[in-house]
């Protein structure tokens, strides 16, 4: 199938990132099957959709940032990138993209199709690293219980307040497990799992 018609420049689809303290502001944009990156004092990079062979989107929350998502590109030429939904504007300090996040990422699943058709969609994290985290994850929490049995014997105010830590938490590792159970898709589909 041809490339599709490139976008005017007012219609384009742009989304402005920055995911920490260690990377410059950016603004990527989606025109004529090409994903432009401009950062202030440099030339534009040009990647080409044509090239892409993996789009991976996954749900990260970080202590600071309860409601993250991620989208992992991969190009044939071993070239990375991650896009986050907020946006580092100071030290523990993250705004919320949401609706302009799943914007982009909406309209970077309609173009690969076009443009390079064997791409790989990817949603959670790979099964090796989603097992590991799962056993950990079970480990610490027995490890956990074990010492709150421990400490309730010795200090019981100590253990309550541990045990309020504890059950705040596990709601959102609860959400983390369901939602980056590995799988694939298909480009028209995205899962509202992987989604803000």
């Amino acid at each position: 199938m041809p490339l599709p018609p490139p976008l005017p420049p007012d219609q384009a689809v742009e989304y402005r990132s920055r995911t920490s303290a260690l990377e410059q502001d950016k603004i990527l944009r989606l025109e004529a099957g090409n994903l432009l990156v401009l950062r202030k004092d440099a030339p534009v990079e040009t990647l080409p959709l044509a090239a892409l062979t993996e789009i991976r989107l996954r749900f990260f929350p970080t202590r600071f940032q309860a409601n993250r998502y991620e989208c992992l590109l991969r190009w044939q030429n071993g070239r990375r990138m991650k896009i986050c939904s907020q946006f580092f504007a100071g030290m523990a300090d993250f705004h919320d993209q949401a609706p302009s996040y799943r914007a982009f990422i909406e309209e970077l699943h309609r173009l690969p199709p076009l443009v390079n058709p064997p791409c790989q969609y990817l949603s959670g994290i790979g099964m090796v690293r989603y097992l590991i985290n799962a056993i950990v994850i079970i480990g610490v929490a027995l490890l956990l219980i074990a010492l709150m049995i421990l400490m309730f014997a010795s200090i019981p105010a100590i253990a309550i307040v541990k045990l309020v830590i504890l059950i705040f938490y596990i709601p959102i590792l609860i959400k983390w497990l369901r939602r980056n159970k590995p799988g694939t898709y298909p480009p028209t589909n995205i899962p509202a799992k992987v989604l803000p």
